[in-house]
Parts: structure tokens; sequence; C-alpha cells
């Protein structure tokens, strides 16, 4: 099975690079399509040489979504079966199955799958997490069930590329990881990419990501001030949505606990022996 990760990346530390990499390869994506957008760090050296880069998109409005219509073209022409649209800080997690070619056989029939988000606190971790530590080791517990979901297309079954409202949910009869159509918590308007949030919050289900999208604070001062860009929003609803999402975290009764080392163990110790420069 041809499996194709496709992201945007924006980075000044290239361990964080090549451990989603490294990871992703391992559980079964055999390509990457990637957007460079102006990493600090040289990132071409740690993708395989059949990844294709994207050139510079000068409109930045709805970027990402752009991306992906650009994305889905190149899947079609490459004639790939599954596009997993990520980003770099999300790491798909499947429980059920030895990797992910024997989870998406089973999905074939459909025309895509929304994976559930958990989003990982930074924990405590305010300098710079140590580039010899996995991302499993150092945000390794809490998380919070996340209405938000990415989306992995059949490629075979889509009919034409488009560009999406927004990056989450943008094809109707997309089914979750139990090939169960999801029953929204709000009304989902396909063409209105302000009105996407409603997905069930599920923790009893065999396969989501995990994503770590705040990590330490010089990561998240580069957050507010790039993301306001990439967005449009200026930096104060950047802090807004920063604090925000730390301060969910203070509250017992919204966050989850999952070990990555204790529950996959396997996998994990797959992982780092795969990664030779990091340490337990």
């Amino acid at each position: 099975m041809n499996i194709c990760a496709a992201t945007m990346v924006r980075s000044d530390r290239p361990y964080e690079v090549k451990e989603w990499v490294n990871y992703h390869k391992l559980i079964g994506v055999n390509k990457f399509y990637i957007y460079d957008d102006f990493s600090e760090a040289d990132i071409k050296p740690l993708f395989p040489k059949n990844t294709k880069w994207l050139s510079s998109i000068h409109d930045r409005e709805l970027l990402q979504c752009k991306l992906y219509e650009k994305f889905m073209r190149l899947a079609k022409e490459d004639k790939v079966d599954w596009l997993l649209l990520i980003d770099i800080d999300e790491y798909i997690v499947i429980t059920h199955k030895p990797n992910l070619s024997s989870f998406l056989e089973e999905m074939n029939n459909y025309p895509a799958v929304e994976l559930q988000m958990r989003n990982f606190s930074p924990q405590g971790n305010v300098g710079d997490y140590k580039p010899d530590k996995s991302i499993f080791d150092t945000f390794a517990q809490y998380y919070r069930p996340s209405f938000d979901v990415k989306t992995l297309v059949n490629i075979n079954r889509l009919k034409k590329p488009f560009i999406p409202n927004n990056p989450h949910h943008f094809i109707k009869s997309a089914v979750d990881c139990l090939s169960n159509i999801p029953t929204y918590t709000t009304k989902i308007n396909f063409k209105n990419k302000k009105d996407h949030i409603g997905y069930p919050c599920n923790i009893n289900v065999p396969a989501w990501i995990n994503h770590y999208p705040l990590r330490d604070l010089k990561q998240i001062h580069s957050k507010i001030k790039n993301h306001s860009t990439f967005i449009g929003d200026n930096e104060h609803k950047q802090i807004d949505y920063v604090l925000r999402y730390l301060l969910t975290f203070t509250n017992p009764n919204v966050y989850e606990k999952f070990n990555f080392k204790k529950q996959m163990a396997k996998l994990y110790k797959k992982h780092i022996e795969n990664c030779d420069w990091l340490t337990t």
C-alpha cells in the first residue's frame, strides 16, 4: 500500500522533525510531501530521497487548505492510496493493528477516515526540551480530548482534488476509526470554515492522533509570533488562545492519561531503537 504523509513545516529544531519522520516511517508511511515554510533549520536531509517538496505559495490566506489541494493533486498523479494530512506536531497512534497499512486496508470502502486528536500539555516544561529525549518521554501522560480531527484521505475514492474550507472536517462521507459516520455535537457546515467544531470526544477508540501543540517556552513564543502571521490573527488573539489552552490543564476534570512508553511498549521500543540519537 502506498501511504503518504503530507504537511507544512516551519522548524528550528531538526531533531523534532527527524523523530516525526522516523516514527511515521516505522508505522508504515513510505512517502512524504513537504512544504517548507521558511524553516530556520535545514530539514531536507531528514526526509527520504523520494520526498516531494512544494514551491512557495505567495498568497497566504487559507494557506494550509490550499496546500491540501496541492497535496491531493500530487497524490492522484503519484497513484498514492492514502494521503495523511497531519502536522509535524501530530503523531498517529494505532492500538488494534500492527501498522497503518493493516488499519487502512479495512477502510478502503470509505472516502476518508477522521482521527480524533488528543492535545497533550507541556507538563511543566519551561526550558527547551532535550534533543536526546523522545517526545513520548518528554510529554508522557496528560492530554485533553479534542473536538477536532485530522483526515486520512482515500485517494482512490477521491473524484477531484479541491481546496477545503478548513483543515479538519472537509469530506462529508468520512468515517471515524470504527467505520461509523460521526454524530457531531453541532451541525457541520462544510461551506463555512468557521463552523467546523463539533466532533464528539470519545477516548474509547483504537486509533487517534497525539497532538503536541505547546512544548516549551521558546516554542510557545515562536508559535504566537509565527501562527498569528500564518492565520492572519494578531498576537493578542494568539496569546489568548495559548492561555486558554494552558489553563484547561489546571482543571483535573478535563484531562485524561495515556503513557505511550508503557501502553505502546513494543512500538516505543522499536521507535527508540530506530532513532539512535534518543535515550530513555
